[in-house]
């Protein structure tokens, strides 16, 4: 009789430790998910594009850079301005082919992700191709161009579909990319977004850059 009693509350105790064991491990996923959950929500491609179709100067084949962006709430929303860093790195893998790592970062997360481009218009004064970007939670695709404005400044545009958070948003980016001796250039850009495509879902993005290319 004592025997089966104990072994009785030895059953008991091992069901009791496993609903707790399966409790704990209930409370773990959920609480990971949850805090996995904003990162989701909040991912989104490069808020600027910092990556001209200028291209490289004569004898450089790689480019490292590094910038910042401020971008706007929307009208009639009452939410704060974000701001982000993005950094670079870009190759020469072909004469019209260029790929990229990108990196987006603020205080709270950061984003990797990598870019191809295809330069299919290698003119004096005007290039131009198909850039695609992926990485964790955003994707974008652009058709960037450049026109040379004098020596080695540029004027640049890439007009782009890309997501902020879950949304699907298109903008326009603009910039001048100014040449500083001997191989930097200083990147100023401006960049409208719609959010599907709604005039109350615009933002407006404010960037500049430095990048160096050897």
């Amino acid at each position: 009789m004592n025997h089966a009693v104990a072994r009785r509350r030895r059953v008991e105790v091992a069901a009791t430790d496993f609903r707790w064991t399966a409790r704990v491990r209930a409370v773990s996923v959920v609480t990971g998910a949850v805090a996995v959950m904003p990162l989701l929500l909040e991912a989104c491609a490069p808020l600027a594009m910092f990556r001209p179709a200028s291209g490289f100067l004569e004898g450089r084949t790689m480019e490292l850079g590094l910038g910042a962006a401020a971008v706007s709430p929307r009208p009639y929303v009452n939410e704060p301005w974000a701001h982000v860093g993005q950094m670079w790195v870009t190759g020469q893998a072909k004469s019209w082919l260029h790929l990229s790592g990108i990196a987006a970062f603020d205080p709270q997360a950061m984003g990797l992700g990598g870019g191809a481009r295809a330069l299919l218009l290698r003119a004096d004064r005007v290039r131009g191709g198909i850039d695609l970007e992926a990485g964790y939670g955003w994707a974008a695709a652009s058709l960037p161009f450049a026109l040379r404005l004098f020596d080695q400044h540029w004027f640049y545009a890439s007009p782009r579909v890309s997501n902020y958070g879950i949304e699907p948003i298109v903008g326009f980016p603009i910039g001048l990319n100014l040449h500083l001796q001997p191989s930097a250039f200083l990147r100023i850009e401006y960049q409208s977004s719609w959010a599907r495509l709604q005039a109350f879902n615009q933002r407006h993005h404010l960037g500049a850059a430095l990048a160096v290319q050897w």
